[in-house]
């Protein structure tokens, strides 16, 4: 679903929608896990591992929209505790994407733009 109420002054449209994301920090074992919301900015998701602020993860996600899961970088703005710090929380905006890529994501959030919009 698309958060387009007037409380939402994010600068892109977030998007909360099932997708698996893989992710790691530099060098170390992938996570799985579920985006809570993503936008062209930058996704939502929760960790079993906490981050601290800054730190650059990578990403793979996959849309249903493509044969391969994206691959990104993302800047870790934001990690919270959830359960007594067994599960955390996890922000990260988006960083060093080229034109093509950018395009490409545009393209598949468009996609669920338009579908969560037809649901209505």
């Amino acid at each position: 679903m698309v958060d387009d109420s007037p409380a939402n002054k994010r600068k892109h449209p977030r998007i909360s929608w099932g997708l698996i994301v893989k992710f790691k920090r530099l060098g170390q074992d992938t996570q799985i896990s579920t985006v809570k919301d993503i936008s062209e900015g930058g996704c939502a998701f929760n960790s079993g591992c906490e981050y601290v602020l800054e730190e650059v993860l990578e990403l793979k996600i996959k849309f249903p929209v493509f044969r391969k899961p994206m691959l990104l970088k993302g800047q870790v703005k934001r990690c919270h505790p959830l359960e007594a710090g067994k599960l955390f929380s996890v922000a990260v905006a988006f960083q060093e994407m080229d034109m093509e890529k950018r395009k490409e994501l545009q393209k598949a959030l468009d996609f669920f733009i338009r579908k969560s919009r037809s649901i209505r």
